[in-house]
């Protein structure tokens, strides 16, 4: 067939088979990157929706719920600031009067 067609074309027909064989090896190495940027595309796709999402979210206004307050029981008199022991890790001790 690559015989018949390089006669009617006046090419010789190992410069034929060597261009069909190039550019079938082209339109494989084509379809796989076509297929790799389809699912890169789609991956980007989600990606984007993901980030909206979080970007909607982060906009929307919340609630702020007050946080609760730990009061300690002491006896009438005393205060919940004794002088017992160094203070709690991340706080600072209390004043001297």
């Amino acid at each position: 067939m690559i015989r018949e067609v390089g006669d009617l074309l006046g090419i010789h027909p190992e410069a034929l088979r060597r261009w069909v064989k190039k550019a079938r090896a082209q339109a494989a190495a084509d379809a796989v990157a076509a297929k790799l940027e389809r699912e890169r595309i789609r991956e980007l796709g989600k990606e984007v929706a993901e980030l909206r999402r979080a970007n909607e979210s982060s906009r929307s206004p919340r609630r702020i719920q007050p946080r609760p307050v730990a009061r300690s029981v002491t006896s009438p008199g005393r205060s919940s600031r004794s002088s017992c022991g160094p203070p709690p890790p991340g706080t600072a001790p209390p004043p001297r009067v």
